[in-house]
């Protein structure tokens, strides 16, 4: 099964043109999140009370909202990838050495899997103030992946 990374063709097309990207990157919001989740939500994610990350939006359009069904399954997925990180060791971030040609940085962070569902964090920096990160969801249909919906996460 092919993912975000260096088995994916077109994705590694693209990365092999662009020395300023870096695939599993240093983006954690993932991890972070987890770790902010009290125990009784916790529970709650558990017994399938409580959904995981909110915000979600379409990926093309972010200010057109994604289905009231969309909402409901990656509510359900991303708790349990939550569940997952929680308690797991956060990734060590490691500072790259960008070429100095590189005007901005583009990183991805290694999925993390939910049923037929995938979240990848991804950021963009252009130097000092400038740059942001979001989430992305992507579900396995019609085998391949799918990128269903973005969700900001930080921006400066």
């Amino acid at each position: 099964m092919s993912m975000i990374g260096e088995d994916n063709p077109v994705l590694s097309s693209w990365v092999a043109s662009d020395p300023c990207t870096d695939l599993h990157g240093t983006e954690i919001s993932l991890y972070d999140e987890a770790t902010r989740v009290d125990p009784w939500n916790m529970a709650a994610m558990r017994f399938g009370l409580r959904d995981g990350l909110k915000g979600w939006h379409d990926p093309i359009d972010e200010k057109r909202p994604i289905d009231a069904g969309s909402v409901t399954r990656l509510g359900r997925a991303s708790a349990r990838a939550l569940l997952k990180l929680h308690g797991a060791p956060t990734p060590r971030i490691v500072n790259k050495q960008w070429p100095k040609s590189c005007t901005a940085h583009f990183s991805l962070s290694a999925p993390v899997y939910a049923g037929n569902f995938a979240f990848v964090d991804s950021s963009s920096v252009c130097g000092g103030w400038c740059g942001a990160g979001g989430t992305m969801a992507l579900e396995y249909r019609n085998g391949r992946w799918q990128l269903v919906a973005t969700r900001a996460t930080w921006m400066a």
